[in-house]
């Protein structure tokens, strides 16, 4: 389904002194039924939430209620005083803050979302959603230790369309051979055990780009085919044109977790940043970090090349959160995660 950006949330999605109200946006070309099935919302219960007489007829700019949500309606369950979630909506390859709010004496025990354990570094915790996450309504489960008991909460949360385009890449004999599966799959391993974990949070403010001069060459989640076979993948990163030998910058403070040679990507640097977020800078020709070094902001990694998987000289430039490869223009400059 085309990408929802009609999805609107008013108000927010929790706030302890009023419910929120989910509305989604009709367009041309949209039925219930495609919405009852993108949404995971069942068909009768959009007609009654919304008192549809003739649920065939929607008109385009119509709005309809969506009844799932009101799981998020006050009140909470003690001891939860606040819940927020922002963005409103997880849109596929992108990064949700959720805050909790309890009251004094209990800490919260754990989060699940999307089948896995979120790790609770800090207050605020980051929800990752993958690019090819199917699009629905999935459960984010909370519980609560108090002196007395646990206490779980279960709220549900709405998975959109990122609407990425397609590609088909056009390689060589000789650096085809490096996308055989098993390279992929142990390279990839590699990555999202890399990226995974980090303590503490070390940066601040809004990521900067990691090229003086950036102009984007291929977007992040862009569905690729190579050599005319099927989008068996995705772009998990953002490149950014660049000469060879063109310095790159770390995008914010933070540790050195891996600086190697590997086969898909080549001369790679990947830095942790801490709350499970790191950053990952590849095919370059040279690095001048190694292992363990402290960074800040600006300081030099290395510089553009080709080396790996590269059709020419460019930036591979890459943001995960606990291992899942996410937007990185959610980061930079004036995205969200300052």
């Amino acid at each position: 389904m085309k990408r929802l950006s009609f999805l609107l949330l008013l108000l927010c999605i929790y706030c302890h002194t009023s419910a929120q109200e989910a509305v989604y946006i009709v367009e041309s070309g949209d039925t219930l039924s495609k919405i009852s099935t993108a949404l995971d919302i069942p068909l009768v219960d959009l007609i009654t939430a919304n008192d549809l007489a003739d649920p065939n007829r929607l008109e385009v700019g119509q709005r309809l209620t969506l009844p799932t949500l009101q799981a998020w309606a006050d009140p909470l369950p003690a001891p939860f005083e606040a819940i927020t979630l922002e963005p409103q909506m997880a849109t596929q390859g992108e990064v949700q803050r959720l805050k909790v709010q309890l009251k004094s004496g209990t800490r919260l025990e754990s989060i699940t979302y999307l089948g896995k354990d979120v790790p609770l570094y800090e207050d605020t915790i980051l929800l990752a959603t993958p690019v090819l996450q199917d699009l629905g309504t999935y459960s984010l489960s909370l519980s609560v230790a108090t002196q007395d008991e646990t206490v779980s909460l279960n709220l549900p949360v709405i998975v959109i369309d990122a609407g990425y385009d397609r590609e088909n890449i056009t390689l060589s004999g000789e650096t085809s051979q490096l996308l055989a599966p098993d390279i992929v799959r142990r390279e990839h391993a590699l990555l999202e055990t890399t990226c995974t974990g980090g303590g503490a949070r070390r940066w601040s403010g809004p990521f900067q780009l990691p090229l003086n001069e950036a102009a984007y060459s291929s977007s992040f989640g862009t569905l690729r085919s190579y050599n005319g076979g099927p989008y068996s993948g995705f772009h998990r990163g953002l490149d950014f044109r660049g000469a060879p030998g063109t310095p790159v910058y770390a995008a914010a403070d933070g540790v050195v977790v891996l600086s190697d040679v590997l086969e898909l990507y080549g001369n790679t640097v990947i830095l942790s940043h801490g709350l499970g977020v790191c950053s990952a800078y590849m095919h370059l020709s040279e690095r001048s970090v190694a292992h363990r070094d402290e960074v800040a902001a600006g300081d030099a990694l290395g510089e553009v090349g080709a080396t790996g998987l590269a059709t020419g000289p460019h930036l591979h430039f890459e943001i995960r959160v606990e291992g899942v490869p996410v937007a990185p223009l959610q980061w930079l400059g004036e995205g969200v995660f300052p």
